[in-house]
């Protein structure tokens, strides 16, 4: 795994960026699935001078990594994470997102810049920025409030050590 500048491995609700994070955004995790979403980033990656980025499984331990070229975005992502391939993990071929449990996605080279987790448990997306990095993210529709968000999960209410984690590790 090349991403470990900025993903340190951890679990959500813990904090799963290094300290060479500056700042983290969030999205629903199946708006990386679908081609608005990598139409707006590709411009993104395009002005900060990245031209391949990973995609890669962590779990369940289905081998998948994939590099796309961003000039290739957004029907490259799109094909490689919707197209029934994965073959050993259920008894029918399957895709990456029907598959994928957490994944990550992040530049080829310049793994500074940005690391994004996808996490399917808690149906979010993290996109954490290096500490000098400014991606504007701001034509895409992001997720103000996370608590929120989350309370479909939790419909009497959050378990006390999450609680606990996600006020001290992501609503600061």
């Amino acid at each position: 795994m090349n991403s470990r500048n900025l993903y340190n491995g951890k679990e959500f609700p813990d904090y799963i960026f290094t300290e060479n994070v500056g700042k983290h955004v969030f999205f629903d995790f199946d708006f990386l699935f679908e081609e608005p979403f990598w139409k707006t980033f590709k411009q993104i990656l395009i002005e900060k001078r990245i031209e391949k980025i990973v995609v890669e499984n962590i779990r369940p331990e289905v081998y998948f990594k994939e590099e796309i070229k961003v000039s290739e975005l957004p029907e490259s992502y799109t094909n490689i994470a919707n197209t029934e391939r994965i073959q050993d993990y259920f008894s029918f071929p399957a895709s990456l997102h029907m598959v994928t449990e957490l994944a990550l996605i992040y530049p080829k080279s310049d793994d500074h810049k940005f690391c994004m987790v996808l996490n399917r448990e808690f149906a979010l997306c993290f996109v954490g920025f290096g500490i000098n990095e400014d991606l504007n993210l701001t034509n895409l529709e992001m997720i103000e409030d996370l608590r929120g968000y989350l309370a479909f999960l939790f419909p009497i209410g959050f378990p006390q050590e999450f609680e606990y984690k996600l006020a001290s590790n992501w609503l600061k």
